[in-house]
């Protein structure tokens, strides 16, 4: 989706869909300094981000357009984490909000999971972090259904669309015979399929038919 509306914003201009790229890092990292500035000061909140930001993977990730969908996957999960916990903390002021909020938080936990499958497993800080904040069982309960539904909903739609749990190009060891073959294979740069698996190399060696 993200890149279906670069294109139609920028065209084949290839400038405007790096500054939109970079500017979906920089969101990324906000997003984490805003979610640790919900326990922390910010002269200890900004250190996470600076390291994020200045480390190396950052500077391969900048370079790549194709992983734009993490950043933003990355900013819309802690974007939800931040919901979740001011829903946690408005509990006995305002019961009506703290369920607003969590609404808003299984909401951006969804747009997250629809950015990328890693952030599905995200679900389980939706489970430590009331419990962290020493909220009642009951509340926890109220508070964290409405983004395991959503957990639950992606789950079943991924399955279904993908004809089980291998993912997009079914591409997932079916049998030992697979994890075995990989003695066979003369690099550590291999891909797998569901028909074999190949070396990247220039002339793209087959390891098994």
């Amino acid at each position: 989706f993200l890149y279906y509306v670069n294109s139609a914003l920028f065209g084949a201009d290839a400038q405007f869909f790096y500054a939109h790229h970079l500017l979906s890092l920089f969101a990324g990292v906000v997003g984490v300094y805003a979610l640790l500035r919900q326990w922390l000061p910010a002269h200890h909140a900004w250190l996470a981000p600076a390291l994020l930001l200045t480390g190396v993977p950052t500077f391969q990730m900048a370079q790549q357009l194709m992983v734009g969908h993490y950043l933003y996957g990355l900013l819309f999960a802690t974007t939800g984490l931040i919901f979740l916990i001011r829903a946690v903390r408005a509990q006995d002021a305002a019961p009506g909000t703290a369920l607003a909020l969590s609404f808003a938080s299984a909401m951006f936990y969804g747009l997250a999971c629809l950015c990328k499958e890693i952030y599905v497993p995200w679900i389980l800080m939706w489970l430590v972090i009331p419990w962290a904040l020493k909220s009642s069982l009951k509340r926890m309960v109220v508070l964290v259904v409405p983004a395991m539904l959503v957990a639950l909903a992606y789950t079943v739609v991924r399955l279904r669309l993908f004809g089980g749990a291998e993912g997009y190009y079914g591409g997932g060891a079916r049998s030992w015979r697979h994890l075995v073959s990989f003695k066979a294979c003369p690099s550590s740069l291999v891909h797998c399929w569901g028909t074999g698996c190949e070396v990247w190399r220039p002339w793209r060696l087959s390891c098994w038919p």
